[in-house]
């Protein structure tokens, strides 16, 4: 980051990309504080140079949304990820997969917010999306039906909630074999939805 600032300058993209991965090893490393003001300055330096919706751009409003979250700042981080999801449509059509990841996310921040009914309208979303995309045994589609069935869950719906992380079962088992972790963490979710 040193290098590129003295040789590039404050505002060149290279810069920001350098910030950028500063930012993640400071996240990686639960630093979040440290990671904020790095992303903030990696998201106003794409924007400016290379647009507010070149992929770069929305990397690290992805990765500054996922720093709010961490620092329990949901609020913020549903302002950033309906950003992401508006370029994601705007660039990609409603049924991408990148658009489809995006709206997987919001949905999580809105369940932290315990703002269940907006997460599951938008975990059926990107559920369409992966099932009509990637197809019904694809991972994406795997973690959007656990997604969704942990909203169900939220929701105290447990006969609607416990179908699907069957279908996540059958897909982790058959993509990742019996012995995955993604595999392993199913199985005991499906163990939690019977106890209740």
């Amino acid at each position: 980051l040193e290098i590129r600032e003295k040789e590039l300058g404050p505002n060149h993209s290279d810069t920001a990309l350098a910030l950028n991965n500063l930012a993640d090893s400071y996240f990686d490393l639960a630093l979040y504080e440290k990671s904020l003001p790095l992303e903030i300055r990696a998201v106003a330096i794409t924007k400016k140079v290379l647009g507010a919706e070149h992929p770069e751009t929305i990397n690290y409003l992805n990765n500054l949304a996922s720093t709010y979250h961490k620092l329990g700042k949901f609020k913020k981080a549903i302002i950033l990820k309906k950003e992401v999801v508006k370029i994601c449509k705007k660039n990609f059509g409603f049924e991408h997969t990148d658009t489809g990841l995006a709206i997987n996310n919001l949905a999580t921040y809105y369940s932290d917010l315990a703002q269940y009914d907006k997460a599951l309208l938008l975990n059926i979303r990107a559920l369409e999306i992966f099932e009509k995309v990637l197809g019904h045994d694809h991972p994406h589609t795997a973690m959007a039906l656990s997604n969704l069935a942990f909203t169900y869950g939220d929701l105290v719906q447990y006969e609607k909630a416990l179908p699907l992380q069957l279908r996540t079962l059958k897909i982790r088992e058959t993509v990742f074999g019996p012995d995955h972790p993604d595999t392993a963490i199913t199985f005991f979710r499906i163990i939690a939805f019977l106890n209740l």
